[in-house]
């Protein structure tokens, strides 16, 4: 693990001299707030929920974001209990000290699991959320409070996942293909 560590530092300490800057310093705690406890994610599968023409969207949006909830953040966080860049090296924060554990990353878990489940229903609307989770995903590098390996592995495991997950249940609606 600490050949993993060192190499995700340099990675992390290149991140922050390319594209640290005021705008960028100014935006990112912002856009990270967006997918705080996955509520963009949560507000949009209640919306789908409402309508009865996506529904069962809904709910698969809705049961992706608990069980990324339940296994990522409440129990594979703990199990594995990797600590965040920020608690080992020093540096001015960009938002407030995190509290739980770096691994597995709850916003790029959630973030691409509810893009896989959009894109299964709406190509087009997959592709926004896809943009979108891939915006949540490089602002935790530039504020260093995620390591570079987490999040491709949290991406790589919740696009598997959720594809296999789309193509299971039949009776998905899928609109604007």
């Amino acid at each position: 693990m600490q050949g993993l560590t060192t190499l995700d530092f340099q990675i992390l300490h290149a991140i922050q001299r390319i594209f640290s800057c005021s705008v960028l310093d100014f935006l990112m705690p912002k856009i990270t707030a967006l997918g705080n406890g996955g509520i963009l994610w949560i507000l949009l599968a209640i919306l789908l929920l409402i309508l009865p023409k996506t529904r069962k969207n809904g709910i698969q949006l809705g049961v992706g974001c608990v069980g990324c909830g339940l296994i990522g953040n409440l129990f594979l966080k703990n199990v594995i209990a990797r600590n965040r860049p920020c608690w080992i090296e020093d540096h001015t924060m960009l938002i407030a000290m995190p509290t739980d554990f770096s691994f597995p990353s709850g916003h790029t878990m959630v973030s691409f699991a509810a893009a896989t489940v959009l894109w299964h229903w709406n190509r087009k609307v997959g592709i926004a959320a896809y943009l979108l989770a891939a915006v949540f995903v490089c602002t935790f590098p530039i504020g260093r409070i995620r390591w570079d390996s987490d999040w491709r592995f949290d991406w790589n495991r919740s696009h598997k996942r959720n594809r296999l997950d789309a193509e299971k249940i039949p009776e998905t609606k899928k609109l604007n293909h």
